[in-house]
């Protein structure tokens, strides 16, 4: 989501305008990954009792049971925070919200990557910023608690979490600043904590479960977001990185447009 109260204070003081960098999730997975966080937590805060602790019905029993919990509608969060702070960006399964963050995503962001392709997201950061981002890459090959599947990321707090780096980058007063909105626990460079946060259990969902959720019309949309997301992920990735570049090349790239 582009944060239209920074940007704008930013350019009342003369001060420039901030890169947006995001990543976002296939929304099924998200809506399962946050259903069990609820009920289970995960491993950055496992001792703390979550809202649902103590219920054990499962995903697809929820389903099943047509409860509120597993209601496509709570995939309704990438489209909106993508889409803006215009209340018509939270009115569930809106056409005009899908293509205002469709818009966003190309016209206000740097970068949006998409958490099963993690690695290659910090690889294009590290060669187009290697000002901000020089050694991300092996950082994030040689910490032991990176080493996650894409099926135990948990991205639930995408929106509210801020890595440190951006407070860092504007203490400093660099000439671009890079608002994250990632949910990693602290700064890549200090190596600690820099596990991305992982649900302490989750069953996966039931083929019919699968095909139920995917019959509603939020799904739909919310994967609509992610293909075209991951769409302009691709593009960017192979003109930054191609298939045979050397990793200390650095070189800045324009944003692909799609045809």
């Amino acid at each position: 989501m582009v944060d239209i109260t920074r940007s704008i204070l930013l350019a009342w003081f003369g001060a420039p305008q901030p890169l947006y960098v995001n990543l976002i999730r296939k929304p099924m997975d998200r809506l399962v990954s946050y259903y069990y966080f609820l009920r289970y937590g995960d491993n950055f805060r496992p001792h703390l009792v979550r809202r649902k602790h103590g219920d054990k019905v499962t995903f697809d029993e929820c389903v099943d049971q047509g409860q509120a919990d597993c209601d496509p509608a709570n995939m309704w969060l990438q489209v909106p925070f993508l889409c803006g702070h215009n209340p018509r960006c939270w009115e569930v399964a809106s056409d005009w919200a899908l293509e205002q963050a469709k818009r966003n995503l190309l016209d206000k962001y740097f970068l949006v990557g998409v958490t099963e392709q993690l690695q290659d997201f910090v690889q294009v950061l590290e060669v187009t910023l290697p000002s901000l981002f020089h050694g991300a890459l092996d950082h994030y090959k040689t910490s032991a608690s990176l080493q996650l599947t894409p099926n135990h990321l948990n991205t639930t707090g995408l929106h509210k979490r801020t890595m440190c780096l951006t407070t860092n980058i504007q203490k400093q007063l660099v000439p671009t600043l890079v608002t994250m909105h990632l949910s990693l626990s602290s700064c890549v460079s200090s190596g600690n904590k820099s596990h991305l946060r992982r649900t302490a259990q989750k069953l996966a969902p039931s083929p019919e479960t699968i095909a139920r959720i995917q019959d509603s019309k939020v799904w739909k949309m919310e994967n609509e977001l992610y293909q075209f997301a991951l769409e302009q992920f691709t593009q960017v990735r192979r003109r930054v990185l191609g298939t045979a570049m050397d990793r200390d090349q650095r070189f800045m790239y324009e944003k692909i447009r799609p045809k």
